[in-house]
Formats: C-alpha cells, sequence, structure tokens
C-alpha cells in the first residue's frame, strides 16, 4: 500500500508540474523576454529555395503563389520548387498559369507534376534533393500559409550566426476562434522561451528554413516532418531558434473531423518522436535535454500516466481508501465530461 502511495504522490507530482509548472514558466518568461523589431538589409543574400509539396490544394495555391512571387529578396537568389503529387482537382493547372510571372520576374520556378500520389514524405526528400544544388538555404513552407513580405531577409539576419542550423517563427491563425488564438499565442511564447533557453524543439509546417547542406532524408513512415527535420539538426550539433520577426498565418480552417484526425497523427507522431530523437539525452545541451523531456517527452507519456493513475487511484478505493476513491470518482467525471463536451461540439458545429 505505502508503494502505490508513494508511486501516486509522484505520478502526482509530474503531473501538476507539466501541466501547471512547466507550461506557465516557460509562457510567461516568453511574454516578459524583450521583442526586438529588426529592420535588416543584409550585406549578402543567399540563394533560398522554398520548398513546396502539394496534394489537392486549389483552394488555397493562387494566394500561396501570389504571396511568394512579392517576398522582398532578390529574384535571382531566390528558387521555387513545387511538386504536384497526383492531384485530382485544378493544383497543377494553376501552377502552371502562375509559371510565366515568376519567369518575368526573373524568378526559378520549377513545377513537376506527377501523375500518381506517393505521400508528402517521398516528395519532400525528392524536392530537398533537387533543392540542395541551387540553395545555401532551404524552406519549407505549407500552401495554406502566408508568410511575411520579409521573411527570408529576417531568416537570412538569423543566419549569419554559424550557430544556427533551422529558424521557425510566429504561427498565426486567420480566421481561428479566441480559443485557438490565444493557444497559439501561449505556443508562440513557449517557443520564444526555448530558443532562449537551449533550442526550439521543432518547427511549424507553415514556415521553417534551414541550412540546406543539413538536410538528411527522412524514412518514409515519418509521421511529422515538420518535427524530424529541425531536431536532425539538432543532432548535427547547431540550434534552432525563433525569430520573432518571421509570421506566418495560416489561412485553412479545419473541421471538428479534421481537428481530431489532426491531432492522432500527432500523438502518433509525439511517440514515433521520442523513440528516434533519444539522441537528445547525448547531446551537451543541458537546457535541451531539460526542455525535450519537460515538453516534448512528458507530453508523448502522458496519456500512460493518467491510465496508470486511474489504476492505482482504483486499486486504493478497492481497499478501502476513502482518498483514493473520491480521485477516482473525480477522474471518472472528468474523463466523462471531456467526451461529452466533444461529441456536443461535434454535434452542434
Amino acid at each position: 500500500m505505502m508503494i502505490s502511495w508513494f508511486i501516486l504522490l509522484i505520478l502526482t507530482i509530474i503531473i501538476i508540474y507539466h501541466h501547471v509548472i512547466y507550461s506557465a514558466v516557460m509562457v510567461w518568461y516568453g511574454q516578459h523576454l524583450k521583442r526586438k523589431a529588426i529592420t535588416v538589409e543584409p550585406d549578402s543574400f543567399p540563394a533560398i529555395a522554398i520548398l513546396i509539396p502539394a496534394y489537392n490544394e486549389e483552394t488555397h495555391i493562387n494566394d500561396k503563389l501570389a504571396n511568394l512571387l512579392m517576398l522582398d529578396y532578390p529574384a535571382d537568389k531566390l528558387f521555387i520548387f513545387i511538386c504536384c503529387d497526383g492531384c485530382s482537382d485544378a493544383t497543377a493547372k494553376l501552377c502552371r498559369q502562375w509559371e510565366k510571372q515568376f519567369q518575368r520576374a526573373n524568378i526559378h520556378f520549377q513545377l513537376q507534376i506527377s501523375t500518381s500520389n506517393k505521400g508528402k514524405l517521398v516528395r519532400l526528400n525528392q524536392l530537398m534533393t533537387m533543392a540542395q544544388p541551387y540553395a545555401e538555404l532551404v524552406a519549407l513552407s505549407d500552401v495554406s500559409a502566408l508568410i511575411s513580405i520579409d521573411a527570408l531577409k529576417q531568416a537570412t539576419h538569423s543566419f549569419n550566426d554559424p550557430k544556427v542550423g533551422a529558424i521557425t517563427g510566429n504561427y498565426l491563425i486567420y480566421d481561428g476562434n479566441t480559443g485557438e488564438k490565444q493557444y497559439w499565442s501561449w505556443q508562440n511564447n513557449m517557443r520564444f522561451a526555448e530558443s532562449h533557453l537551449g533550442s526550439v524543439i521543432g518547427g511549424n509546417g507553415a514556415f521553417y528554413i534551414m541550412r540546406a547542406r543539413l538536410f538528411q532524408p527522412l524514412p518514409y513512415d515519418t509521421i511529422n516532418d515538420d518535427f524530424m527535420l529541425p531536431m536532425q539538426v539538432l543532432k548535427q550539433g547547431y540550434n534552432v531558434i525563433y525569430n520573432e520577426c518571421i509570421n506566418s498565418i495560416e489561412l485553412d480552417i479545419s473541421s471538428n473531423e479534421q481537428t481530431h484526425q489532426r491531432r492522432q497523427r500527432i500523438g502518433a507522431g509525439n511517440l514515433q518522436q521520442l523513440i528516434r530523437c533519444r539522441f537528445v539525452f547525448n547531446l551537451h545541451q543541458p537546457g535541451v535535454k531539460w526542455l525535450f523531456a519537460s515538453g516534448k517527452g512528458l507530453r508523448t507519456l502522458m496519456p500512460f500516466l493518467f491510465i496508470m493513475y486511474l489504476s492505482i487511484t482504483c486499486y486504493l478505493a478497492v481497499h478501502g481508501s476513502l482518498l483514493a476513491l473520491w480521485l477516482t470518482g473525480l477522474q471518472i467525471v472528468g474523463y466523462a465530461l471531456r467526451h461529452y463536451l466533444y461529441w456536443e461540439l461535434k454535434i452542434n458545429c
């Protein structure tokens, strides 16, 4: 019985630490770090390739290509690589219509159209291989996300630090509800804090940019590529930083079903990442180890810890503990309420 209570106490401390202490401290620290609005005009402009694997993106592809055409960066140093991965809609046709505009702007625009759908990872590895001979830096950006006009100049300025291997920035939602906007505000603050305490853990598919020579092909079963590519950079001894002057705005509005599917994919990806990123604990960077363990590590393990917590309280309640009975009841009510609210929201929306 004493061992069960001891384990329950440890679990309670871990759960409170991850959900309350760690998160609150990181958000607070990120909010109170000094922001710097930097107007940059780099001395030199490295060649940058923007890579876009596209599948059935006709809703946003025009907005995305217009956004890329307006970026404030020397045209002869900018390379756009797009692969239409077996699209069954008008994505490829719309991309072809933009080719002449990029040519008139003197921007290298390479469009590859495939009739077969092989998946994002295959196309991402393919585009990276194509871009490496052209560019010193490669950027990845979702079709549904628009990036700030000076994003590439801001990134170039940050890459003046030879220790920087990859950069991410602010993630904003164009038409999100109050809860979504607040959540991403917290996440941006946490990434800002991570950047100052060691390194940003992972990236965001809306926009991130890395040194081309640091790219290593990802296994085709990789679930969250926007996390694993920046972590590869970290593995090679470089830092991943957060540049608060770079903004990416998400245009796509996800349905409840899409959000649920994305959370399932992220959950599976978290477990995969915990296994594949165990190299973090061999790095000579205590701050990075702490950030990874406290954030991504505990977030991945938390469902298993909750199951263990409920099992132990049930065991203690069966053996006559009134406190354990109350804890078990609170958990059951909490889980039931969570599922009720989820289905109510799904039905009403």
